[in-house]
């Protein structure tokens, strides 16, 4: 599995990706992809959250392709 982003609004057939990752081939309950600005952000937690992103230690963790 791979996740890509797009946006419909300028690429309304979706032909290119704004941004994409690797292939994921590791079993997990959670998954972190990081992209540019992660370093912007200090408030990691060590558990499943809807709302807060989770450690690297946490998860298993990719870097976003742009």
């Amino acid at each position: 599995m791979i996740m890509e982003l797009y946006d419909t609004r300028y690429d309304p057939n979706l032909t290119e990706a704004l941004a994409t990752t690797n292939i994921i081939s590791q079993a997990s309950l959670t998954y972190r992809f990081d992209f540019q600005s992660i370093h912007t952000y200090t408030d990691f937690i060590g558990e499943d959250s809807l709302t807060s992103i989770v450690k690297y230690t946490y998860a298993i963790t990719a870097n976003a392709i742009i």
